[in-house]
């Protein structure tokens, strides 16, 4: 014992002697100790929720290696393996992911209340967020859902057509301009037309008004969804560009926001052309998208309702209108137009329905025409006044096209009680749990044997319609379902039909040379872009 004590006093002597080995020797102590704190929470952590199955998770790191390469394939592939229900871990935090009807059901609509949202998953994009309706809740998403969830039924949508009509008809006009045989990119394309339709209707700014938008909007988005996987970019030198873009963003829309109230002071009440219309004042329109009152704008609708909304409020709700409201509809029709590119025989159908409503619209001839309301109504109307599904070739499409390129891979929720019952595994408080769309919208059981291929009528009474427990609906989620479903379902569908409608009357669209017909997705993007872009061949459609 005496020697051991001498050894000890020893080595304490020779570290005070040497003052960079003692530094070296307590910074290893530290790590040693923080290390193995980590350790025990992990361990911990994996206790917690050992009755979930999943597979094996790295010390430290967790699965992250594993999802450093197309991570919503690997997603699917565990699904496939370990059942509906199984955990990973994210840095030692757990997080449970569920992909069956059942298990959707019971967290969107069944048991609700006891799932919020996880803050910490949309912490990524609050800088462009804040508390706006996809990330608010309790008392904040109900004021900003009652103000504006009853200015996206389909009849009042038609005060905003004028808005998707022009921005059809800008883009015909532009793709008419080219050289037959012209490519055009549909990502960067189908981006800027749908923010110059958001911008307008929520802000009512001009194409030329919005054009700083789009650069602004695409590097911030593009940053935000970088620090998702790489959390380490918010404190590396770009961070300086990246806040004066936030900032640059934040004033360009704050100064809308006053100098429209400055607008209403002068006119002390509502200015002439503001005021928000109603459901009846919608649908009195005559037969001409031209002929259609002029409302109010999503500004207009905070500015007059009854709730009194503060500038930060209507920052931050316009700001998640600009960013919600034009990328995932732009992913839409990009996927949308290339799948139908890429399939000839479903183009021949779609094109055949385009057609028949501008027929409707009683425009045969004029390529300048505008498509009139029988025709919008005809196309993108997904329900009669029974409530019975409307077949429209194009909403199949589009839903189709969501299925197979999912825009938002997972909707990330979390416990709020202890103990709380998920599959039969109980679970703590406050655990991450995430709805895999991706794996829910690729499952052979829902969607039969050829869940891969591209067949729009699998939307038209099939199979997963007739699950039991009124399960369909939990089926398929591209726009998340129940109570927090996204609002703007129907404005973007509507959108991408009649954005599509212009295109698919006046030009033929085929996939351009050199482009792969099995392209690779950026799996590091929300919402689900192509990786390296998509480029299409255009060509003026000859009419018969």
């Amino acid at each position: 014992m005496a020697a051991q004590m001498l050894d000890v006093d020893a080595l304490w002597h020779q570290l005070q002697a040497s003052p960079p080995l003692m530094y070296a020797t307590a910074g290893v102590a530290v790590l040693v100790l923080i290390l193995s704190v980590i350790l025990l929470r992990d361990t911990i952590m994996a206790c917690r929720v050992s009755a979930v199955p999943g597979p094996a998770a790295l010390p430290f790191v967790g699965h992250i290696p594993y999802l450093l390469s197309e991570p919503w394939n690997r997603f699917g592939e565990w699904a496939r393996k370990y059942g509906d229900i199984y955990k990973i871990f994210i840095w030692g935090t757990p997080m449970v992911i569920v992909s069956s009807p059942e298990l959707v059901k019971h967290i969107l609509r069944d048991a609700r209340d006891r799932f919020p949202k996880d803050n910490w998953s949309y912490s990524f994009f609050g800088p462009i967020l804040g508390e706006g309706l996809v990330t608010a809740s309790g008392a904040s998403w109900a004021k900003q859902n009652q103000a504006l969830k009853p200015k996206f039924k389909h009849a009042a949508l038609r005060q905003y057509m004028r808005a998707f009509t022009g921005a059809a008809s800008r883009l015909r006009e532009a793709w008419a301009a080219m050289p037959s045989g012209s490519v055009v990119e549909l990502d960067s394309t189908f981006r800027q037309v749908t923010l110059e339709v958001i911008a307008e209707v929520s802000l009512g700014l001009t194409p030329a008004d919005a054009s700083v938008l789009p650069e602004l909007f695409g590097e911030i988005i593009d940053e935000l969804n970088q620090r998702m996987w790489k959390p380490w970019r918010a404190f590396m030198p770009g961070e300086i560009t990246h806040q004066r873009r936030i900032r640059e963003l934040n004033d360009i829309v704050l100064g809308l926001i006053r100098k429209r109230k400055q607008e209403y002071a002068e006119a002390e009440g509502i200015p002439a052309g503001r005021r928000v219309l109603d459901e009846d004042e919608v649908l009195a329109a005559g037969a001409s998208v031209d002929t259609a009152p002029r409302g109010g704008d999503f500004l207009d609708i905070m500015l007059q309702s009854e709730s009194e909304f503060t500038d930060t409020e209507m920052l931050d709700e316009l700001k998640t209108m600009l960013m919600a409201g034009h990328e995932t509809t732009a992913m839409m029709l990009t996927w949308c137009t290339f799948l139908l590119a890429k399939h000839p025989d479903e183009m021949r159908k779609a094109v055949a329905e385009v057609d028949a409503a501008w027929e409707a619209s009683g425009v045969d001839g004029p390529k300048d025409g505008k498509l009139g309301w029988a025709g919008i109504d005809r196309m993108t109307k997904d329900s009669d006044a029974s409530g019975a599904p409307v077949d429209t070739y194009l909403h199949y499409a589009l839903h189709e096209a969501m299925r197979i390129y999912t825009p938002v891979p997972v909707l990330a929720k979390c416990t709020r009680d202890e103990g709380e019952v998920l599959g039969g595994a109980p679970l703590p408080a406050g655990t991450k749990v995430m709805l895999c769309c991706v794996a829910l919208h690729s499952d052979p059981k829902l969607w039969g044997s050829d869940v891969q291929a591209f067949r729009p009528e699998r939307h038209r009474g099939s199979e997963h319609r007739k699950l039991p427990g009124k399960l369909y609906p939990f089926t398929f989620i591209p726009f998340s379902q129940g109570r927090r479903e996204c609002v703007g379902r129907r404005l973007a569908l509507v959108e991408a039909k009649t954005i599509l409608s212009y295109m698919l009357r006046d030009f033929e669209i085929t996939l351009a040379p050199g482009q792969t017909a099995e392209p690779r997705t950026d799996c590091y993007m929300m919402p689900l872009r192509p990786e390296g872009g998509m480029r299409v061949q255009i060509k003026p459609r000859v009419r018969h």
